[in-house]
């Protein structure tokens, strides 16, 4: 004789995930469940999700992706994550972003992926912000061929990104941002406008004031390699064969350390106040290190210069 036992929660717990199973199956084939989050809650981004929309609430569908939240929806997710690489296109509109940020404190993780766009011809950016919005935090992947690959003009953190083959401009941020161990190569198209501008045309990297610019490769950008706001911190970069800028322009009050810039137009501008330590400058077709005057407002020590000479403006 056999004895039976009967345990009604388990099986209740056993219907009930079969149940919501079945009608989550049903509702997908309904079209009423949209897989918007990954199963950590960030958003995803891929080509087919941009072609629907619906990416955020007030997102249409195609580019440029808007990433915006109501008041009302403040609560939703702020990091957003690519799953596949984002092809913007030609088409009759080739001042499309790819991606426009409206609100703050947004992430967009590029995992590894890159955002394609239109090539020489592109007037659109492939990752854009609006005034006034800050804290933006883009990571780990590629965008090539926009106008900028990069345009926010708030505070920023940039991480391990690759702009490149853009017309106008690599990495454009604002004031008190960080960007490091990115790569910004063959940015602008024509010579360079304005050395000492940072909103100009043609340079790799351009920060704002009180940023922080280190262990990046900003290389063969037709205006600065890297140029920097007032009372920044550039350090432990590379900048080489920017053909008709310098290869790192550091505004008055700045700290310009551990850098080095081969063959670039000029090697290394520092306004007055700043202290240049520690780099090295070589080969570049005019100055290697050029102080703003009056120099003896600036300290530098133990840089070497080769193959160039030191100057002022």
């Amino acid at each position: 004789m056999c004895t039976y036992y009967y345990d009604a929660a388990a099986v209740r717990n056993t219907y009930h995930r079969m149940f919501t199973v079945i009608v989550i199956g049903l509702m997908m084939l309904c079209g009423s469940v949209s897989l918007t989050h990954a199963v950590d809650g960030v958003i995803e981004i891929n080509q087919a999700r941009v072609n629907a929309g619906g990416i955020t609430p007030n997102d249409t569908p195609g580019f440029p992706v808007t990433i915006d939240f109501a008041p009302a929806s403040f609560s939703s997710s702020t990091s957003f994550r690519l799953t596949g690489s984002l092809s913007v296109g030609c088409g009759s509109d080739l001042n499309k972003n790819a991606i426009e940020i409206n609100w703050p404190g947004i992430t967009v993780d590029l995992n590894g992926f890159s955002i394609i766009g239109c090539g020489a011809t592109s007037g659109g950016n492939g990752l854009s912000s609006t005034f006034g919005i800050d804290d933006i935090t883009v990571i780990n992947g590629e965008i090539a061929g926009f106008k900028r690959g990069i345009d926010i003009k708030g505070r920023a953190v940039i991480k391990m990104v690759k702009a490149i083959n853009n017309n106008k401009g690599g990495i454009y941020t604002g004031g008190e941002s960080i960007v490091t161990g990115s790569v910004a190569r063959n940015n602008g198209a024509t010579p360079c406008a304005s050395k000492s501008d940072n909103t100009a045309d043609g340079h790799g990297v351009s920060v704002g004031f009180s940023s922080i610019v280190s262990k990046n490769h900003s290389t063969r950008n037709t205006c600065n390699g890297i140029i920097a706001g007032t009372s920044s911190n550039v350090t432990d970069n590379v900048a080489n064969l920017n053909v008709s800028g310098n290869g790192i322009y550091a505004s008055p009050g700045s700290t310009v350390t551990g850098n080095t810039t081969i063959n670039n137009d000029e090697g290394i501008f520092a306004g007055l106040g700043s202290a240049v330590i520690g780099n090295s400058a070589g080969n570049n077709s005019g100055f290697g290190l050029t102080l703003g005057l009056p120099s003896a407002g600036i300290g530098f020590s133990n840089n070497v210069l080769f193959g160039t000479v030191v100057g002022h403006p």
